[in-house]
């Protein structure tokens, strides 16, 4: 039971106040935090094709999820034959064996020289010895002959030209004996002719020989590289398996048109988005950003591209890649970001937004209680507390803080109170 003083006292209003907050000297930067999620850059799809009319069965797989592919390394074997991953900006168009001069030799031997088989003097475009054998050793590595890929009716025509090199040889020497004999009688000058004719007929065969031991040589076929932008990569997915069958080079079987592996860049990036009913962040190309200490070890990035919506995508999407590359996060770690948009020239004044005031004449000033109060925090004043104007110019706000420098000879001084919302 209250008594009547009680009541006098509960139905008086409180003492009118006013709230005063201190001025702080600080250095104010104007950032923005938002999250991403950490993905590899990019990923290329792999397509592995048979190089015969008959779609071609996968015989080994060489590579899985997580695994990383280099220049000249064997991702998978079709019918026995491996298949190589080499780096290139387009991919080969044809068989190559040895004599062949071009640029789609050029791109097979960069990549046998990125993976330190042959040296870089010798790739000039031609196709000689040492691409050969360079070549010969990276199939090699998987226990793969070259040699194997000369066809039966290659080695039985070039046997055939050796034999009919031999006998043409073996023409020309009879005819040259018989001219001997007849060299000083009228008979001569057919035996002459039928020296040239012989000769002629050897020139003949050993042109057949040559093309012959070419074609009859080991030969690179264009399914047989894998020719993707740049190494290395990741596997990022296999969805083929030992004993599927695929496509042909001419996009028949089951497998055609499918991709068989995706190899993805080394490099990751951090992939953010918002809403079109969202706020999103005043960034662009080449926005300092950074992943605070309190989410992990602390990263540098960049924005390398931001997406405004477009077509039926009503997001915008910011890319942002690693300028550094220890402890990275892995692929699917969802992690905090912050950019600097701005920061003050060294340590400012700054008070709260909602000290500051304006008269009619566009000048703005706050008011500043007299007297120490000791609060280092926003507190609660007498509305009558004595108060001196001050007049200040704004600069810099972050959140709820604004920069400001007094005018004229007045003064302020971090720790001093001022009032909020005074008017």
């Amino acid at each position: 039971m209250s008594t009547p003083a009680q009541d006098v006292a509960d139905a008086t209003p409180p003492p009118e106040s006013v709230i005063i907050a201190p001025v702080t000297r600080e250095a104010l930067v104007d950032a923005v935090t938002f999250r991403g999620d950490v993905q590899l850059a990019d990923s290329l799809p792999v397509q592995l094709r048979s190089g015969g009319e008959a779609a071609g069965v996968v015989t080994s797989l060489q590579v899985s999820p997580g695994d990383e592919v280099r220049a000249a390394q064997a991702v998978a074997s079709v019918d026995g034959v491996p298949r190589i991953a080499c780096p290139g900006p387009f991919p080969l168009y044809r068989e190559l064996r040895p004599g062949d001069e071009g640029p789609d030799v050029r791109v097979l031997q960069d990549c046998l020289v990125d993976a330190g088989l042959l040296a870089e003097a010798t790739a000039d475009g031609t196709f000689g010895p040492g691409t050969a054998d360079a070549a010969a050793e990276a199939f090699g590595r998987v226990g793969f002959d070259l040699s194997a890929t000369v066809s039966d009716e290659q080695q039985t025509a070039l046997a055939s030209a050796r034999r009919g090199l031999v006998e043409a040889e073996e023409q020309v020497d009879a005819a040259r004996d018989a001219l001997d004999v007849l060299e000083r009688s009228d008979p001569a000058t057919d035996a002459r002719r039928q020296v040239a004719t012989a000769e002629r007929a050897f020139e003949a065969a050993r042109d057949t020989v040559s093309s012959a031991r070419r074609e009859a040589s080991p030969t690179i076929a264009p399914e047989m590289v894998l020719v993707v932008p740049s190494l290395p990569r990741q596997v990022a997915a296999v969805s083929v398996a030992v004993g599927d069958y695929l496509g042909t080079t001419q996009g028949d079987g089951d497998g055609a048109g499918q991709d068989h592996i995706l190899l993805a860049s080394a490099d990751l990036v951090v992939r953010s988005e918002w809403s079109e009913d969202e706020a999103v962040p005043t960034i662009e190309a080449g926005t300092a950003l950074t992943i605070p200490d309190d989410t992990g070890p602390a990263h540098d990035l960049v924005v390398r591209q931001v997406e405004a919506p477009t077509g039926d995508r009503t997001t915008t999407i910011v890319w942002s890649e690693f300028t550094t590359s220890e402890d990275v996060p892995q692929p699917g770690t969802n992690v905090a970001l912050r950019a600097e948009l701005g920061t003050s020239d060294g340590e400012v004044l700054t008070v709260p937004l909602t000290a500051i005031n304006s008269d009619a004449e566009g000048r703005t000033y706050v008011h500043v209680a007299d007297g120490d109060t000791g609060a280092a925090e926003p507190t609660v004043a007498p509305a009558a507390v004595q108060t001196r104007r001050v007049g200040v110019e704004t600069g810099m706000a972050v959140d709820d803080r604004v920069a400001v420098v007094p005018t004229g000879q007045d003064r302020l001084d971090p720790g001093d109170m001022v009032v909020l919302g005074s008017g």
